[in-house]
């Protein structure tokens, strides 16, 4: 399939590009609610790439609502897995073949207040994400 990049009627490049991948996927996710106050959910996704194999990925979290006041304190923790795209390894100009998948570790911690009868509400949240191999385009190839 040609491939050609144009800015008015200026052609920069074209080229053919005939890469193919593939990827399939299933995920399951379970919410329990023991009880009115307090929600816990866990979660996880197998995907299988042709180019990057099978890799599972979960996420574990709860909710907690304090009655007296409505005040919400939740926690999350979860992976990520990205597999590079077929733009990310063979588009002409911006590819790099060498490229491995991303995978992440994630968690946050957050509160949220209701104000003025629930018209209103106030939040916050504390979170940090690590990566290995971030995927991310760079204008130094340029």
């Amino acid at each position: 399939m040609p491939i050609t990049v144009r800015v008015g009627m200026i052609a920069f490049f074209s080229a053919s590009l005939d890469e193919t991948l593939t990827a399939s996927a299933i995920s399951a996710q379970y919410d329990w609610s023991p009880a009115k106050s307090f929600t816990a959910s866990l979660g996880g996704r197998v995907d299988d790439f042709s180019s990057f194999g099978t890799h599972a990925t979960w996420r574990a979290g709860g909710r907690y609502t304090v009655a007296a006041s409505g005040t919400i304190v939740r926690a999350n923790v979860g992976t990520g897995f990205r597999a590079p795209t077929v733009a990310d390894l063979y588009f002409p100009g911006s590819a790099n073949p060498d490229l491995e998948p991303e995978e992440s570790l994630g968690w946050d911690l957050g509160v949220e207040q209701p104000l003025a009868g629930g018209r209103l509400q106030v939040g916050a949240t504390w979170f940090r994400n690590d990566f290995d191999n971030l995927i991310q385009w760079s204008s130094a190839a340029f």
